[in-house]
């Protein structure tokens, strides 16, 4: 990343000084070194004055000083990385005719353009790493937005009870509570199913048959009113 490569560049250049003034010989201004210099010197070049290489570097300043900008570089890599990836992208992204808000804080997880096909489109996930490295970090969050395409065989109704219905066999009552999003906006049918064990946590499945996609959540609760915000804005672009 940009931000380490200017301590790290620093502390290679000091490294390299070192190095080079490891292989130089030390300076020495006492009598008995002159004396030793003068006597195996020519005649000629006696009365010269000695050249005094100039002091060796010590690597130990630009250590201490690029050392905490490293570690403090790696300890918050999620957030630079989401930094950058609005910096490059900004806040939205297009997908096949679908305009994705990007909030801060999330990045895009790419899919290779070779495995997404017209007839069977993979979709867009956008990602939320946890802002810092550490021990205590959660996984991390995801939604999940794709094309619903439609079924010539199926009537609306019969689209929303089958993908209810596979909802809620990937969250089985047994390990989730399940029920409709009660302020969900309009235009959207979504399911929430919260771990039993974890009511922190929370699945959401939405489905827009107006508008013709389909998204997911799985992640934190504190975070399914941005997901609903993302999806209440899912619109084709004009």
């Amino acid at each position: 990343m940009p931000v380490l490569l200017i301590p790290i560049g620093i502390l290679l250049t000091e490294m390299r000084h070192f190095a080079l003034d490891e292989r130089s010989e030390p300076v020495s201004a006492c009598p008995w070194y002159i004396a030793k210099r003068m006597a195996s010197a020519p005649l000629s070049t006696r009365s010269q004055p000695i050249p005094l290489l100039k002091p060796r570097r010590s690597i130990l300043g630009p250590l201490l000083f690029c050392a905490p900008i490293v570690c403090l570089a790696v300890y918050y890599t999620p957030l630079l990385v989401s930094l950058g990836w609005h910096a490059t992208h900004g806040m939205s992204i297009d997908y096949r005719g679908l305009r994705v808000r990007v909030p801060f804080g999330w990045t895009v997880v790419a899919t290779a353009a070779q495995d997404d096909y017209p007839e069977n489109p993979q979709g867009i996930t956008v990602e939320k790493q946890p802002r810092t490295l550490t021990l205590e970090s959660g996984s991390a969050e995801m939604m999940y937005f794709n094309l619903l395409l439609p079924d010539p065989n199926a009537t609306q109704s019969q689209q929303i009870a089958e993908w209810q219905n596979l909802f809620r066999q990937a969250h089985p009552d047994s390990s989730f509570e399940v029920a409709p999003v009660a302020n969900a906006p309009s235009g959207m049918n979504c399911l929430q199913a919260i771990p039993r064990t974890s009511r922190s946590d929370a699945a959401l499945a939405c489905v827009s048959l107006d508008h013709g996609w389909v998204a997911q959540f799985a992640g934190s609760r504190a975070h399914v009113p941005v997901f609903l915000q993302v999806a209440a804005t899912l619109k084709p672009k004009p």
